[in-house]
């Protein structure tokens, strides 16, 4: 069985989904609607073919484009964006085995906030295919080469009554604050990343840390030597001291984890290049 994704700008997703689809099969597929060396490059260093398709995207212009691709009895061609998750690609593997000839998964522009996610079977002629947006489809190779004789504007009901078609509407879940990407969230997710990457954690938390720590220990030292705080001001520098100190072994602390974590940081994409040069 052949896995393809159609993708544009996925440059930081592809990895991911290709490494995922090599778990299923050895013939895995990228069609990008955009140029993009940094995707190309990710998506062939882990195994996959990667084409480019020019023109129209609705369904029967990217089948004219994949039914020379995809040779195999079946195939499972997604679209990769924001609303596919690759924890579908399991139960997507698995229905392939039971799907009609052409199954077809759309899905519609909509600016609702009630519709909840989903999918419901819809007429084959419900929509044309320039209505919708295919999220994914399993197709026989004969339905492939159905669907590349068509026109943008028929819809999967114009094809032939010899082949078992299934149309289904997919609502997407909508993404929440906790669902998008680390480097969208805030610009201190950034400055942690950088941070990491940099390996100056010892630098930025670790230094100033231990200048915290020795001036709250030099305070606290003082009040000491004069038998504790005995007026208000006393109690102040007391509290400061206190602070003082708490801020400086919070910041040696949080230097040493994220120094330990920048050195796994490094480990593991030591290993993720050899992993990609051999």
């Amino acid at each position: 069985m052949d896995i393809c994704y159609i993708v544009r700008n996925q440059a930081l997703r592809i990895g991911s989904a290709v490494t995922r689809a090599l778990e299923f099969t050895d013939s895995v597929f990228v069609i990008q609607l955009e140029e993009d060396e940094q995707e190309r490059y990710i998506a062939e260093k882990l195994g996959a073919v990667v084409y480019n398709h020019e023109g129209w995207t609705t369904a029967p212009d990217i089948a004219k484009t994949l039914q020379d691709i995809l040779l195999d009895t079946q195939s499972i061609i997604i679209s990769l964006d924001n609303d596919w998750r690759l924890s579908e690609l399991p139960a997507l593997y698995t229905s392939a085995r039971t799907a009609p000839d052409v199954l077809l998964a759309v899905k519609r522009q909509t600016d609702s906030q009630d519709e909840k996610s989903g999918s419901k079977i819809l007429e084959a002629d419900a929509y044309a295919y320039s209505e919708v947006t295919i999220q994914h489809s399993i197709c026989s190779k004969e339905g492939l080469a159905q669907i590349a004789l068509q026109d943008r504007n028929n819809t999967p009901g114009d094809l032939t009554r010899d082949l078992r078609v299934l149309v289904v509407e997919v609502t997407p879940k909508r993404q929440t604050t906790s669902q998008q990407s680390l480097t969208t969230i805030s610009g201190f997710s950034r400055l942690l990343y950088w941070m990491l990457e940099s390996r100056h954690p010892l630098i930025l938390f670790g230094i100033p840390g231990a200048l915290f720590f020795w001036v709250g220990f030099q305070m606290a030292d003082s009040l000491v030597d004069i038998g504790g705080p005995h007026d208000t001001v006393g109690v102040g520098v007391a509290l400061a001291a206190f602070v003082t100190t708490f801020i400086g072994v919070f910041a040696i602390t949080a230097s040493m984890i994220l120094f330990v974590l920048s050195k796994q940081v490094e480990r593991i994409q030591a290993e993720f290049t050899v992993t990609l040069e051999s």
